[in-house]
């Protein structure tokens, strides 16, 4: 695991962390603040909102399937709402069975730039 370096704090980017699980957030914590990146997190949905709505200029939100009484598309939803421009990724075991929240989420596209299913 990479150490903090303060060289690149400056650089960094605004980056809100929401899940219920600790241990994840942590993890994810970790690794973007030795990258040199400002991470907030929340681990309830409510929270999530309304911190992403406060920190000024949010670059990134990461987020989950469930986020602490709140669905994590949910939480999307609400963002895209009022900052549609804002990058999120949505972390989630989709089941191949559960086509109405897969297809709520955009396509990716591969490295190559060729569209993928999610």
């Amino acid at each position: 695991m990479a150490s903090f370096n303060p060289a690149l704090a400056g650089r960094g980017r605004r980056i809100l962390v929401a899940d219920e699980d600790p241990q994840v957030v942590a993890f994810i914590i970790r690794t973007l603040r030795a990258d040199g990146h400002a991470v907030f997190q929340a681990y309830a949905g409510l929270s999530a909102t309304e911190l992403a709505f406060a920190i000024d200029e949010c670059h990134l939100v990461i987020t989950n399937s469930r986020v602490g009484g709140l669905a994590g598309i949910d939480l999307v939803y609400e963002l895209r709402a009022r900052l549609p421009e804002l990058p999120i990724v949505y972390l989630a075991n989709l089941d191949r069975s559960t086509p109405a929240i897969e297809a709520q989420l955009p396509k990716v596209a591969s490295g190559d730039g060729s569209r993928r299913d999610g």
